[in-house]
């Protein structure tokens, strides 16, 4: 009977301690948002939320030429320290991943298509991290659509963009 009741107390003793970790978890990232970070939550909710939509007078090989030179990336995933590279290059789509041979930050694909000589792309974050409820790599997330926006104005200095909600 004793050894009953000591299983059964280790099992409450564990079961509240698992409660506890997911409570102070919860607790971690209601308050990353909402109080110390919500400058970095709202700004993710944008990012994540947003579709942007880049036109300009210029074929996709002269963009996509254009990229190379603006977006810093590298060929394949580094071993450990992250960085963006490109997963996949299609002829109408590009897939962005920073990260590395362990893990992936958060992911963008520009998809691309073509009428006349107009090149309209759309950028959008389709997959990221977050720890403590704020998303890794927000300010690397910024610098690719900054790039991606420079790789169009070098191409066509009439460019377009816009800022579609998803």
């Amino acid at each position: 009977m004793q050894t009953l009741t000591g299983i059964i107390g280790l099992a409450v003793i564990i079961g509240i301690v698992i409660l506890l970790r997911k409570g102070t978890r919860s607790l971690n990232r209601w308050s990353n948002r909402n109080v110390f970070s919500k400058g970095q939550y709202s700004e993710q909710q944008r990012l994540t939320s947003t579709c942007w939509v880049f036109t300009a007078a210029a074929p996709i090989t002269e963009i996509k030429s254009k990229l190379n030179n603006y977006v810093t990336s590298v060929t394949a995933p580094p071993k450990v320290v992250g960085a963006i590279f490109i997963a996949e290059d299609s002829a109408n789509k590009i897939v962005y991943r920073l990260g590395n041979s362990f893990a992936t930050t958060f992911t963008a694909v520009l998809t691309f298509s073509q009428t006349d000589n107009r090149t309209t792309a759309q950028l959008s974050i389709v997959n990221w991290m977050e720890q403590g409820g704020i998303a890794l790599g927000i300010d690397k997330m910024n610098a690719l659509i900054a790039s991606v926006k420079d790789a169009f104005g070098a191409a066509d200095a009439n460019m377009g963009v816009k800022e579609i909600a998803k």
